[in-house]
């Protein structure tokens, strides 16, 4: 008996060995998020750049193919935490979007506070870039979804998206939340639920965390939390995740079904699926 414990013991020393030894050969490892100490990075100098993605999908009749040729978009960004600034007496802090394609840039501003229950976004400024683009697919083609006629299918991530009715939002003008939202709770517990935001007098959101999976980053896997966007009085087939880490939002997916595509005079040309992909390429924390 004493033996066959003793043999035991030597087998567990040399699996425990292996497994230090394949950590300590991996320069990368996994980046696990702590849950009970997790806060969103908000040092001023961090920064996060990304790639975006905007594409269709499941077109159908074939006979519209030819109406999306433009697509994929492929575009790039940059946000970074600038500054210290207050909102009705509130401080905030400023998080700068510049965001590219082809050769223009545009600039957005969005305006947190991170307490220890939260991140709390109290208001933004939006010019339309990272969001939406300046130019129609098509001059001879809409999208309609939800009851809404667009002229992009960009405008319908940007009416569902982060911001509310941006669409009515100039570059110059600030746009407060009211009330303000929460973009995240503390602590992360998986199934937790929220209200986040409300869109009109009967489309409301709530955001749940979902689970974990890992996101590579620059050859970094990190352990993100994965949380949804769950919608509310509205009869669709929208699937919005957004995936957060120690080091901040790693990757967004947005993905919308069923969106008709019409003619200038509304009428039926088709369906087809839409999703807009942003993930983080490199990014420099700013220690506290």
């Amino acid at each position: 008996m004493k033996t066959k414990l003793i043999c035991l013991l030597a087998v567990l020393t040399i699996i425990s060995s292996f497994f230090v030894s394949c950590t300590k050969d991996n320069p990368t490892g996994v980046q696990y998020l702590d849950t009970a100490n997790f806060k969103y990075p908000f040092n001023i100098g961090s920064t996060w750049s990304y790639t975006r993605v905007q594409s269709v999908e499941n077109i159908r009749p074939d006979s519209i193919i030819n109406q999306f040729n433009m697509y994929p978009f492929n575009s790039t960004g940059t946000i970074t935490i600038t500054h210290d600034t207050t909102i009705n007496g509130i401080q905030v802090r400023c998080f700068i979007d510049n965001y590219t394609h082809d050769t223009t840039t545009w600039q957005n501003r969005t305006y947190f506070a991170n307490y220890d229950s939260g991140l709390v976004c109290y208001g933004y400024k939006a010019s339309g870039g990272g969001a939406s683009f300046p130019f129609s697919p098509s001059p001879n083609i809409k999208f309609l979804y939800n009851g809404n006629v667009y002229n992009r299918i960009e405008e319908i991530f940007i009416s569902y998206g982060i911001n509310s009715n941006p669409r009515f939002v100039s570059s110059d003008s600030l746009y407060l939340e009211n009330p303000p939202v929460n973009c995240l709770k503390y602590p992360i517990l998986i199934g937790m639920e929220w209200f986040f935001k409300r869109i009109d007098y009967d489309l409301y959101l709530h955001k749940k965390y979902l689970g974990y999976e890992n996101i590579s980053v620059n050859n970094n896997i990190i352990t993100c939390v994965k949380t949804e966007r769950k919608w509310f009085g509205i009869n669709s087939e929208m699937y919005f995740y957004d995936y957060h880490s120690k080091y901040g939002q790693m990757k967004r997916d947005y993905y919308i079904k069923n969106i008709i595509a019409t003619n200038e005079f509304g009428d039926t040309l088709g369906f087809f699926d839409a999703r807009d992909i942003v993930n983080v390429s490199s990014y420099n924390i700013v220690d506290p």
